[in-house]
């Protein structure tokens, strides 16, 4: 309007308003992490009142037979073993400042917490699902090394050329007596995509609908479907596909203690640098048990099966 302005007072500039203004912060942490925990949700959780719990199995039955008039049957004997659950501790171990502490807008000792329980988590599903005995998994040897000979089928060399046929022939080697409610089948969400999804879509019967709102609960042939990111997710020669069967059947997972989070501000030299240190720990263990055999004479499937691409 031909008025000449020579000071003014600006949000852009710090030295003429800007310092006045101030920033918003949300306090809270953006993070992206996949989800773990099916282990506990599926398998049969076992309370431990100390570090060993046995549990006695019948291995063998009875066996019944037909005998002549005055002839004596042949005598057949139950056989037993156990399951054996030795508790283990896992850790979770972290340090941070006194200063980040008090001066963080968000409340960090509870988001450290947080993270310590998922790091509990995918421990627990990476043993169960891809545990090989070492002691990088606690010496648990998990399904994908535990399932017995009788129990693993392969089909096409390479998951992408899997047909329908192959996934119900496989789906058929189950036992009847863990074809049951609680059955499902467990697979890395690239798997999913990969192998089930494209077979759903492949078979017609599809409308619009079908095809863009899906479904709320994955299933595949009327069982449920539980997505495990602790799976192998790979498409090639060889790989795991996917788990089927009753978890609670198959898998004894043994509580000893839940998780519990301590601190110190002595520990790892944090008195010193004032520092306060951090630690989650539980005790538990896991068997694969009821998962067929591989040695037997005449090899039987288990209570879970696994499904490989053809090796």
């Amino acid at each position: 309007n031909g008025i000449v302005t020579k000071v003014a007072n600006l949000e852009g500039n710090n030295a003429a308003g800007g310092f006045i203004v101030p920033e918003e912060f949300e306090n809270s942490i953006v993070t992206l992490r996949e989800s773990f925990g099916v282990i506990r949700n599926h398998a049969r959780v076992v309370p431990m009142s100390s570090d060993i719990k046995r549990m006695p199995r019948r291995s063998t039955n009875l066996t019944a037979s037909f005998v002549g008039e005055a002839s004596t049957a042949s005598q057949t004997n139950e056989t037993f073993d156990q399951i054996n659950l030795v508790a283990k501790k896992s850790m979770v171990l972290t340090k941070f400042s006194s200063e980040l502490s008090e001066d963080a807008v968000i409340n960090f000792a509870d988001d450290s917490a947080g993270e310590m329980a998922f790091a509990q988590s995918k421990l627990e599903d990476q043993c169960a699902f891809i545990g090989d005995s070492t002691s990088t998994y606690g010496g648990i040897t998990g399904l994908a090394n535990a399932v017995g000979s009788a129990g693993v089928t392969t089909a096409a060399s390479f998951l992408t050329a899997i047909t329908l046929t192959e996934v119900q022939s496989f789906l058929s080697k189950l036992p009847q007596y863990a074809d049951n409610a609680n059955t499902k089948i467990f697979c890395n969400k690239s798997i999913w995509n990969a192998l089930f999804l494209r077979i759903a879509y492949v078979s017609g019967g599809n409308n619009a609908v079908d095809l863009l709102t899906g479904s709320g609960q994955l299933s595949f042939a009327g069982y449920p479907v539980v997505l495990c990111q602790a799976m192998n997710s790979t498409t090639g020669n060889g790989s795991i596909v996917c788990h089927f069967g009753d978890m609670s059947q198959a898998v004894y997972f043994g509580d000893r203690r839940q998780t519990a989070v301590d601190f110190s501000n002595s520990a790892l030299t944090s008195f010193e640098t004032d520092m306060l240190c951090y630690r989650a720990t539980t005790r538990w263990d896991l068997v694969c048990a009821n998962v067929g055999d591989a040695t037997a004479t005449t090899p039987t499937a288990g209570s879970m099966i696994t499904f490989k691409a053809g090796g």
